[in-house]
């Protein structure tokens, strides 16, 4: 199965944003020893942090549009824990609903490969 992970990215500071990012790396890894195939988000963000620093960060339509893009060729959605203090996981998981794709709250919660 291929899973969206999806959880807090947004933080205070850089060091934050670097721990969300880490955190949901861990579980991506932990997804693909289940034998799943794991979409982190995280990584598109973070890959454009420079942008900060241009003055050319895109809009927050524009990262929900680029998650749900992605999202929508998903066949599950892993919330991690504290999600719900995230605006854009919220709007993920509500998406994910509306794509009625089956969301987990635990990597031990995936089904078997093939499952």
């Amino acid at each position: 199965m291929r899973i969206y992970i999806a959880g807090c990215y947004s933080a205070d500071s850089a060091e934050e944003v670097h721990r969300n990012v880490a955190r949901a790396m861990e579980v991506a890894r932990q997804v693909y020893l289940a034998g799943h195939e794991p979409v982190v988000p995280h990584i598109l963000h973070f890959l454009h942090l420079d942008w900060v620093t241009k003055g050319t960060w895109p809009p927050e339509s524009f990262w929900v549009k680029c998650g749900a893009n992605l999202l929508e060729h998903c066949d599950a959605i892993l919330m991690l824990d504290g999600w719900q203090h995230s605006e854009g996981a919220k709007k993920e998981f509500a998406w994910a609903g509306k794509l009625n794709i089956s969301t987990y709250f635990s990597v031990d919660d995936l089904p078997e490969e093939g499952g």
